[in-house]
């Protein structure tokens, strides 16, 4: 049986990195507004347990968009191999 992967050759992947360019700005962007949301109420002896957890969950996407861009950078670099970086 053949699959998609033998048929279809590597597309350029540049569109998908600039869409995903936009997208990094954007939550390192909201990142860092949660992170001086925190600080400002934490100045002020407020709690700031849930900008906290927004900014731990902004991290973790920044994180997530950056593996993924790594993943798209490694295919335009290496369109023979079958390793996928980790």
């Amino acid at each position: 049986m053949t699959s998609a992967k033998d048929l279809l050759p590597p597309q350029a992947r540049a569109r998908s990195l600039d869409r995903l360019d936009v997208e990094i700005a954007r939550a390192e962007t909201a990142r860092t507004r949660w992170l001086a949301k925190a600080r400002s109420l934490e100045a002020g002896g407020l709690d700031s347990g849930y900008c906290r957890g927004l900014l731990g969950i902004a991290g973790e996407r920044l994180a997530q968009l950056g593996r993924s861009r790594e993943v798209l950078l490694w295919g335009e670099n290496e369109p023979g191999s079958d390793d996928v970086p980790a």
